[in-house]
């Protein structure tokens, strides 16, 4: 009796062993590593069926309501496939999303988590995104070869929105170790870590990352400034967020007045020829406007292309180093420089103007400008051309608006339930041919918008359920006042507005382990 007492015990550590094991192991390759998040998911699995005792732990999920709750937002693409008429789309979206069932079963069959082991798999996550950051670093640094056409290509893992997003959660989640620990060396190591992350997000130019830290940085100090007495600390805190939200937008309408700042209806030029006797072209069509001056104004494109070819290794035929086609950054380069687009205006620029055309840099004013501020003037520029021309390929931030205005429409025809789980792409599909869209075939994509999504495939009462399953629990187990969870979960309902996260099997995973673990994994009671 003692022998098999003491065999069921040892498989039991086996299994907490394997268990926190494939825990660590999806923390650290969660910023890295696809491999290691499914061989993750394969050890927890083993562990599982190792650890035992079946009955009982099926038997205790009845008594936690927040994890039946939480199974509505599964439960709801499981329905939705009942209306779908493309099943084998709906069974492929059921499967994709199979993580937001299975992982908080096992979590919560498992054994409740130490806080000693809890802070191990914190700590590991941080390790990883670290690890990830130092290697996107050496990209920049050029040190890692690797083709990108800007620093945002730098992440060669995953998508930089993503490894932001998990950046920002290692931020604040160093900043708790540091302000935890008793010892200096370990507050100096986790200050250090922060403090590295911070300059790391600022290199990625993630607007989305750098926007979100901003946020949570507002929301917490105004929680603290209700709950503490440290107003001077918390308040500067406060107006840093703050100030930095407001200094951001000014400076990205001062951009789009900028753009805006140019007469689109004045009459084309009286100058006919070019210094070599050439005839130009004036290009009423080209509406855009560079520092004042007039895009399609003074145009030769065989004079172009010959001097071009003359001074650049870059063939005038091709793409510069951000992948955009070289002869229009050149046409808009040389416009901010008031500069005619001809040989004359070709052998004007400098060796260093060439270099900025190269890497893409379609306006003088710009080569100073550091990646953050050229990502704002990227976004206004963007803006700019689809107001003028309501043409949002190739445009990020525009497309968005692009695939909100295709979700609104096809939501207004099927309100309460949507089309199903399977008939999301048939659905876009259709809103782009009948609205005779201007985005190229490449760019009709779904909602990137997750709120968005849920509601185009099951209505808004879905998505009341959807957002129902998602706060339930975290009310239940009084998550939203412990420090990370609120952080990660901030985080996800934020990067929800701009990112169809549960859409991409990286989304969920990320999405899943945190919720999971800290929700079924750590805070729940026994």
């Amino acid at each position: 009796m003692n022998s098999l007492s003491y065999s069921l015990q040892s498989r039991k550590q086996v299994a907490l062993v394997l268990y926190l094991f494939g825990l660590i192991l999806m923390a650290i390759s969660m910023s890295s590593s696809n491999f290691g998040m499914s061989v993750s998911q394969i050890i927890i699995g083993v562990a599982w069926l190792i650890q035992g005792d079946y009955k009982d732990r099926l038997l205790s999920i009845k008594h936690h309501k927040s994890i039946w709750v939480f199974w509505i937002i599964y439960a709801i693409h499981i329905i939705g496939c009942f209306y779908s008429t493309d099943l084998q789309y709906a069974m492929n979206d059921l499967r994709g999303k199979v993580p937001l069932f299975i992982f908080p079963f096992l979590i919560l069959t498992m054994p409740v988590l130490t806080k000693r082991q809890y802070h191990l798999i914190l700590q590991f996550f941080v390790a990883g995104v670290i690890v990830s950051s130092i290697i996107s670093f050496f990209v920049w640094l050029r040190i890692i070869p690797a083709k990108i056409r800007d620093t945002r290509d730098i992440s060669i893992f995953i998508s930089h929105i993503r490894l932001s997003l998990m950046v920002v959660l290692a931020i604040f989640i160093s900043s708790y170790f540091a302000f935890l620990s008793k010892y200096y060396l370990k507050k100096i190591g986790w200050t250090a870590a922060a403090i590295w992350l911070i300059i790391f997000l600022f290199i990625l130019e993630s607007l989305t990352g750098l926007f979100i830290m901003c946020v949570i940085l507002f929301v917490l100090a105004g929680i603290q400034l209700v709950r503490s007495k440290k107003y001077i600390p918390l308040s500067l805190m406060f107006l840093l967020a703050a100030c930095t939200i407001v200094w951001s937008s000014f400076y990205f309408i001062n951009q789009m007045n900028a753009l805006g700042n140019c007469n689109e209806n004045e009459s084309p030029p009286t100058e006919k020829y070019t210094p070599n006797g050439n005839l130009y072209q004036h290009v009423q069509s080209y509406k855009g406007c560079e520092n004042g001056n007039r895009l399609g104004w003074y145009i030769n494109w065989n004079e172009l292309r010959k001097s071009w070819n003359e001074r650049s290794k870059f063939s005038f035929d091709s793409l510069d180093n951000r992948k955009q086609p070289l002869p229009y950054t050149l046409i808009r380069y040389l416009t901010s420089k008031n500069l005619h687009k001809d040989s004359a205006g070709v052998y004007a620029l400098s060796n260093d103007d060439l270099k900025a055309v190269e890497q893409g840099i379609a306006n003088c004013t710009h080569v100073d400008m550091n990646g953050l501020q050229l990502r704002f003037v990227e976004i206004a520029y963007e803006l700019n051309q689809y107001k003028k021309t309501g043409n949002a390929s190739g445009f990020s931030i525009a497309q968005r608006i692009e695939y909100n205005k295709g979700s609104w429409n096809i939501l207004k025809h099927h309100l309460l339930f949507g089309v199903g789980t399977g008939d999301n792409k048939i659905a876009f599909e259709n809103y782009y041919n009948t609205t005779n869209s201007k985005l190229g075939q490449q760019w009709r994509l779904r909602s990137h918008n997750q709120y968005m999504a849920i509601a185009v495939s099951f209505g808004m009462v879905g998505l009341a359920l959807f957002i129902f399953a998602l706060l339930y629990p975290v009310i239940k187990l009084n998550a939203h006042r412990h420090f990370i969870f609120l952080v990660f979960f901030t985080i996800s309902l934020l990067s929800f507005f701009n990112e169809d996260t549960l859409e991409t099997q990286a989304g969920i995973t990320f999405f899943i382990f945190f919720y999971a673990v800290i929700l079924w994994g750590y805070l729940r009671k026994v």
